[in-house]
Formats: structure tokens, C-alpha cells, sequence
């Protein structure tokens, strides 16, 4: 017989035993470990929901601010008597600062007048764009603000946000408009290149 063999049994002999008798009866009945693999499979989930809670809310933040950024330069522009090239700028220049601390220079911006003219039809004055923004040709208004021989100052924000974590899509983008009625003047004119830009009211 080996040397090893003793020993070998002796080995196997109290495996036995281990899986026998009393042991194995209360084997169903242990819970040790049990909230270890509870954790390991809920952890994924919430690790997933709490992801999701930060793209989620950090979106709605960067929503909101696009809409103070349509709102502030609906303001602006509103409040002004005449839109020269200077004043355009600080106006979209100031207007980019309610983004902070959001990184501003993704944000495309447009600033327009339009005039609803006697028969309700709306002719836009004039449009400026900054930041790869399209530039109108024509602009709607909703049905609330189509007062015969009035004008409003249209503002149109929109930015490509980027969600810090990818769940469910990359890019969002957001965008806002916001309209307003002159303050100060029937309507605001810009000028540029010694031009006045104004609509007819007859």
C-alpha cells in the first residue's frame, strides 16, 4: 500500500462525513452568502438607475437654460429702440453668459421681427443668426399673437447637448422660442450699412 494512501483516505473519509448526517440536513436551511448574491444582481440596476437619473436631470438643467437663452434675447432685443450692428452683438454676446457654467459655444441663436399687418398675414422684417443657426425665410406665429398691425420679437435658442453618460442616445438637441412685443417702439428697426430695416405698416 502507498504512503499516500492514508492520508488520501482519511481526506475522503471526512469529505464524507461533511455530506453526511446532520450537516447536509441543515444545508437548505443555511443563509450565509445570501445577501452577498443579492447585491451582486441589484447592483447592475442601480448602478443603471442612478446613471440614468444624472443624464436625465443634467438634461433638464441644460433644457431650462436654453430656454433662458431664447428669453434673454427675446428680452433684450424687446427693450431696444434700434438694433445697429454694435448693440446686435452685445445682445448675443450677453446672451450666451445665462449658459454658464454649460459650455456656450455649441449654442446656435436667432433674433427676428416680424409684423402681422392689417389682413393678419405675417411679414418678417428682418432676421439675424449666429453660430451656424439657419436663417429664416419666413416665420410662424401662434395663433394668440396674430393681432392685426402689431409686431413681435421672435428669439429661437437651440443647443446639441451631449449627455456626460450614453444610455439611450448621444445628442440631444434642445431648442426653445420665445416671443415678445416691443417695449419701447411699435417695432424695433435694425440697421446696418447706414440702412434702416422696418416693416410697412400700411
Amino acid at each position: 500500500m502507498s504512503e499516500h494512501q492514508p492520508s488520501r483516505l482519511r481526506r475522503l473519509r471526512a469529505l464524507a462525513r461533511l455530506f453526511a448526517g446532520p450537516r447536509l440536513s441543515r444545508l437548505p436551511a443555511d443563509q450565509r452568502g445570501v445577501a452577498a448574491v443579492e447585491f451582486a444582481v441589484i447592483v447592475p440596476v442601480l448602478v443603471t438607475m442612478y446613471l440614468g437619473l444624472v443624464q436625465v436631470t443634467q438634461g433638464v438643467i441644460v433644457d431650462r437654460k436654453v430656454t433662458l437663452l431664447a428669453r434673454t434675447l427675446s428680452d433684450l432685443t424687446a427693450q431696444a429702440t434700434k438694433v445697429p450692428d454694435t448693440e446686435l452683438n452685445n445682445i448675443f454676446e450677453a446672451a450666451r453668459y445665462v449658459l454658464q457654467p454649460i459650455d456656450p459655444s455649441p449654442a446656435k441663436m436667432m433674433i427676428a421681427s416680424v409684423y402681422v399687418d392689417k389682413d393678419q398675414k405675417v411679414k418678417l422684417c428682418w432676421a439675424e443668426v449666429r453660430n451656424g443657426m439657419p436663417k429664416p425665410n419666413a416665420i410662424a406665429l401662434p395663433a394668440g399673437l396674430m393681432i392685426p398691425n402689431s409686431s413681435v420679437i421672435v428669439a429661437t435658442a437651440e443647443y446639441p447637448y451631449s449627455a456626460p453618460v450614453k444610455l439611450f442616445k448621444e445628442v440631444y438637441n434642445l431648442s426653445d422660442t420665445i416671443y415678445m412685443r416691443p417695449r419701447l417702439v411699435p417695432q424695433v428697426p435694425r440697421e446696418t450699412g447706414g440702412t434702416t430695416q422696418v416693416c410697412s405698416t400700411t
